[in-house]
């Protein structure tokens, strides 16, 4: 599964914010995370056709590693009708009902496991929704835990690097680590179908039928009914009047194409110009067919639905015959076909919606009406007899919320939930200005509301729209901005609504946006991940992940002068240390080293090197991580050296307790806080002899 770790993201437009050579940038994973999702919906004969070729989950499981990279170029008008050019545009297709936490499936009175779903049972299909339904954080963890055990396990490094310090060179600030990139992109997949936000649900449903169908007209007919007002139906709080764009599946093999080609002519007269003939071959395609190829591995999948993969891929002796393959004349029908519907029908109904949503709802909101309506809202007594006369549904007669305080969401034709989408659906497109400008006037609506859920998100997307923006900003703004909406998603998802993974998420991009804008925006970065880290959201291994990276915004802030005046080394190669600790607690070896290695380069720059000599138990305790680093690496040839640079002057004691390996081990943090207190304010030149306090004796485990 090395595709899951460090698959590359393509390379990026001309619009891009990051260059190409860092695809893996966070900001690059943002701009591929939120992208609109397009439901899949099929008849019974579609399904058996594609499950021919060889792919059970049907034509979703066809099309969704194509949808990821859209080929060619896509261009997207703005709210002012400026057009922007992108080669990195991407959707997500998913099956219709994915996201659900609780999928609910059609059900018989008296019947229970019996009930069949496209010929597979419902109690199958409900597990494998819930696997492809992301926002878990003990399942993302789990997933870059195996990950790192397989990486501690089969190290692919040198030995020599681990004894020859000297050569050592601080790694690249730019380049997140592997396992931090997999943590950000299992964070941001699957993301659950929910009210209060709408980028999980479709902008358009693809609702296919192949050339076996006896009634064709019929059965689109009937899987419209289904998908709007039937069984298939999204919930109540999800806008229903989504593009329906219709697909026939040609059987190259078997049927005829004059007669499927009458039959198309005839689907677009019905359905109007949203329509496509997509022709594949029937016949299961294999690694040795002169026509093949590997089907491509999807990058954004739930981290539970990963976990499952690779438990599947152990249990099968042969790996490559588990990789599926497709014939190459398919890819290419199949890559024209999304583009087509992509560039053609979703972007272009996307921004009309956008362009209507904008000019009826949202003006209105941002005129004077709006603002004397915002107001009124605000103060419920305004304009009625009284605040707390009673009514029949027991709210209070001066309050015009649209908000149903008993199921927790908005109507989808109300005011607040049109304007959500219409953020959200500039957030898809890249317009962040206007994204921004209506996350920012939903604010105060969700807050007047009491829908603390609704009101954190939107915090959380105004933040990230403004720092996603390539405009420069000054401290002052990001404080009075920036910093205050952080803050609000946080203390609202947390203290509100419990939502940990709201915001684990909306701390982490706010944390690397601030990050990559440099200057002083870096200790703001480092400060938000701090906050992270106090609110315990995460496990383990996400504490030394987020470390790390706290590590990383410190080594971002660049000097000035010849003395590098205002970095924070010290400050990066602290937190090093403290993510070393965190990785030896974990038994991951490989881990720790990398991080004691730059944080000994970090060290190294500063001006006066012997700044930490005299300090002695900071030394006590660097040479405790070193030396179960060096033991662990080598537990029967005893060597003993340093991960600290030579002009660093540290002693290991000649007798050394025996190593013993286990997977986990007691942090040398816990009955010795006041030793870590002052190592960040270590001197900057050594103490005099007479002013040296007695060493303590730390006993290493």
């Amino acid at each position: 599964m090395q595709g899951s770790v460090f698959g590359g993201m393509g390379t990026p437009g001309e619009n891009q914010l990051a260059p190409p050579e860092r695809a893996e940038d966070p900001r690059n994973l943002i701009l591929k995370a939120f992208v609109p999702h397009i439901a899949v919906h099929c008849s019974v004969d579609t399904h058996e056709l594609v499950k021919d070729k060889g792919f059970n989950g049907g034509l979703w499981e066809l099309l969704r590693p194509f949808g990821e990279r859209i080929q060619g170029k896509v261009t997207v008008r703005d709210s002012i009708g400026a057009g922007r050019t992108w080669e990195d545009f991407a959707v997500r297709f998913v099956q219709l009902g994915d996201g659900l936490e609780a999928p609910e499936l059609p059900r018989r009175s008296g019947e229970g496991q019996g009930v069949q779903v496209n010929g597979r049972p419902a109690s199958d299909l409900v597990a494998a929704k819930r696997l492809r339904t992301g926002g878990d954080i003990s399942h993302i963890e789990t997933l870059v835990d195996r990950h790192l055990s397989h990486a501690e396990e089969y190290p692919n490094m040198d030995n020599e690097d681990y004894l020859n310090f000297k050569d050592s060179k601080a790694t690249n600030t730019e380049v997140p680590s592997p396992f931090y990139t997999l943590f950000m992109r299992r964070m941001l997949s699957g993301f659950p179908l929910a009210p209060h936000e709408t980028f999980a649900h479709p902008v358009a449903c693809i609702i296919a039928i192949s050339s076996r169908n006896a009634t064709p007209i019929e059965a689109l007919r009937n899987l419209y009914e289904e998908s709007s007002q039937g069984g298939k139906r999204l919930p109540v709080w999800v806008n229903n009047e989504y593009l329906r764009y219709y697909v026939l599946v040609h059987d190259e093999e078997r049927d005829d194409i004059s007669k499927s080609m009458t039959l198309f002519d005839q689907m677009k007269r019905h359905f109007g110009l949203h329509c496509h003939l997509l022709r594949l071959r029937s016949s299961n395609c294999i690694s040795s067919d002169d026509d093949s190829i590997p089907l491509p591995r999807c990058e954004w999948v739930a981290a539970s639905e990963e976990l499952t993969d690779i438990q599947n891929r152990e249990m099968q002796e042969d790996l490559e015959e588990s990789q599926p393959c497709i014939y190459e004349s398919d890819t290419t029908a199949i890559k024209t076909f999304i583009r087509e519907m992509v560039t053609q029908s979703v972007v272009p109904s996307m921004e009309r919606n956008i362009s209507t949503w904008n000019d009826q709802v949202a003006s209105r909101r941002r005129g004077i009406s709006g603002k004397f309506l915002n107001l009124s809202r605000k103060w419920t007594g305004f304009g009625s007899s009284s605040r707390t006369s009673s009514s029949s549904s027991g709210a209070s007669s001066g309050s015009k919320s649209n908000y149903d305080a008993v199921h927790g969401f908005y109507p989808p034709g109300a005011d607040e939930a049109i304007m959500r989408k219409l953020a959200d659906y500039a957030f898809m497109l890249r317009d962040w200005k206007l994204a921004h400008s209506t996350y920012d006037l939903l604010r105060s609506d969700f807050n007047s509301d009491k829908a603390w859920r609704y009101h954190a998100a939107a915090n959380e997307m105004a933040a990230i729209s403004v720092l996603i923006n390539p405009p420069s900003m000054n401290a002052k703004v990001r404080s009075e901005t920036v910093d205050q909406m952080l803050e609000t998603a946080s203390y609202s998802y947390l203290t509100r609504c419990t939502a940990s993974y709201g915001a684990l998420r909306a701390l982490i991009l706010g944390m690397e946006l601030l990050r990559l804008r440099g200057g002083s925006a870096t200790d703001d970065a480092a400060r938000w991940g701090s906050r992270l880290l106090e609110s315990k959201v995460v496990g383990a291994v996400g504490e030394a992940l987020i470390k790390e990276r706290v590590s990383v915004c410190y080594a971002s802030k660049k000097g000035t002068g010849s003395g590098k005046w205002g970095s924070r080394s010290r400050k990066s190669a602290l937190w090093n240390v403290l993510a070393a600790d965190a990785w030896l607690t974990l038994g991951k070896t490989q881990q720790a080293k990398l991080r004691l290695d730059d944080a000994g380069v970090r060290y190294s720059e500063l001006q006066w090197k012997d700044g930490l000599r005299q300090w002695g138990l900071a030394n006590i305790f660097l040479q405790g991580l070193q030396r179960e680093v060096v033991m662990a690496l080598y537990p029967e040839s005893g060597i003993e050296g340093t991960l600290i640079p030579d002009e660093i002057e540290t002693e290991v004691g000649e007798e050394s307790q025996a190593f013993e390996s286990r997977p986990h081990r007691k942090s040398l943090l816990g009955g010795q806080a006041p030793v870590l207190t002052g190592l960040e304010n270590a001197p900057l030149r050594g103490m005099d002899e007479d002013d040296e306090k007695g060493e303590v004796e730390i006993q290493f485990e």
